[in-house]
């Protein structure tokens, strides 16, 4: 089933996305850019990434890393320079968690982004890739989905930036994997993430009766 969106979802934020995909839920607001005035970044926007969630999400090494990932992604794609001494706030809440969460935070940001109407040097993507023990890629579960406790041998999330989709623009693996598998993910992710950027270009057009054009 495809991931399902919904912009502008927190009315009190510059903007926002409720992102849902097979049992992981993720929710994030954008504020700014507001004024610093003690700001050390004189030349550029600072980015500050807030990771909350709560329920069964309690791995703090996990939120940590996605909150790292999500931070450096956003340095990057953002058009910081555009706005010095300011601030710019990013609010994430995981609401649950069935395997694929750093890939539903990175996704749900980038639509926050462009609700918030940011300028972008590109919008980004990703796709979350994971290996069983054996056999083909498989959809990650968690331990609490259902008592599904299947071991997995690794995990890897790729994300692309649109108009360079040949290039990885970041990558984060958990676990140990053969160069066949990488390649695998590698490919299956590339493909998911063309057609994720269509969706998100369709679901602009609709909400904001764009000229597709």
């Amino acid at each position: 089933m495809a991931p399902k969106y919904d912009l502008g979802y927190l009315p009190s934020v510059d903007g926002s996305c409720l992102y849902r995909d097979d049992g992981t839920t993720v929710i994030v607001g954008v504020t700014g850019p507001t004024d610093v005035k003690t700001s050390k970044q004189l030349s550029s926007a600072r980015i500050e990434v807030d990771f909350g969630s709560y329920g069964t999400l309690n791995q703090s090494g996990k939120r940590r890393m996605i909150l790292l990932l999500l931070r450096k992604i956003c340095e990057s794609a953002v058009s910081v320079q555009l706005y010095p001494r300011t601030c710019i706030t990013i609010i994430v809440k995981a609401l649950s968690d069935n395997g694929r969460l750093m890939e539903a935070c990175i996704n749900a940001t980038c639509l926050a982004l462009l609700d918030a109407a940011l300028p972008l040097k590109d919008i980004f993507c990703a796709r979350t890739e994971v290996w069983p023990a054996e056999n083909e890629p498989i959809a990650p579960t968690s331990a609490s989905d259902d008592g599904d406790d299947r071991p997995t041998k690794c995990a890897m999330t790729f994300v692309f930036l649109e108009h360079s989709l040949q290039d990885v623009f970041s990558c984060f693996t958990d676990g140990s994997f053969t160069l066949d598998q990488l390649r695998v993910s590698l490919q299956n992710a590339r493909t998911t993430c063309t057609e994720t950027f269509r969706s998100f270009r369709s679901l602009l057009i609709e909400k904001y009766n764009l000229n597709p054009s």
